[in-house]
């Protein structure tokens, strides 16, 4: 618990450390909304850990996701309602975090340092519920668009501020336990071991 109050602490929480904190353990997917999602996630399929969705993507997954975290917590009702509506999963409806209190938010995380992006919150998130190793799958953080977008469109992702934020993660905040599956973000912090090892169909 020492380390998740200090992580919790050097990403500017405010007031005490949240009750989930900690209680989550073993391997975690996080499933983002870049290009690659659908391949990096066959990568690693079938996947033994739980998953957790970041934006769009949860709406969409049709495997069951135990968290789902945005920070466009305004956009919660919606993509909830779609999910539930198409029956997406075995019908847990999943834990929905942000750094707001909104409608559809099921855990406040109350801390300034979000990281900039949707994908990097959700690594925190990871982390301080107590996952042991986190796996990014489609946040490749290149700008080439989400999932959904037509070929041409690019985002505005791959910026140099964004860059810093998740650069700064990884010497100070994910302590190994981060790895991705494509993109920047792989060559910024690695390959995961879940990949080669534990999760071949």
């Amino acid at each position: 618990m020492t380390d998740l109050l200090q992580l919790w602490q050097a990403l500017g929480g405010r007031g005490e450390l949240p009750s989930r904190a900690g209680r989550f353990s073993g391997p975690l997917l996080v499933l983002g909304g870049g290009r690659t999602v659908w391949d990096d996630y066959a990568k690693v399929r079938p996947w033994k850990g739980e998953i957790m969705a970041v934006n769009d993507i949860g709406a969409h997954l049709h495997d069951r996701i135990r968290h789902w975290v945005t920070l466009h917590p305004e956009y919660f009702p919606g993509w909830r309602t779609y999910r539930e509506k198409h029956n997406y999963g075995d019908r847990v409806p999943p834990m929905c975090h942000s750094h707001k209190a909104k409608e559809g938010v099921d855990m406040c995380w109350n801390i300034s340092a979000v990281g900039g992006t949707s994908g990097l919150f959700a690594c925190y998130v990871g982390l301080l519920l107590g996952y042991d190793e986190i796996v990014l799958a489609g946040v490749p953080m290149t700008g080439d668009g989400h999932y959904f977008d037509p070929p041409w469109y690019r985002t505005e992702f791959a910026d140099r501020a964004n860059e810093m934020e998740w650069k700064h993660a990884i010497r100070n905040n994910f302590k190994g336990r981060v790895s991705s599956l494509s993109g920047k973000t792989l060559d910024w912090i690695g390959r995961s071991r879940l990949e080669l090892v534990n999760f071949q169909p």
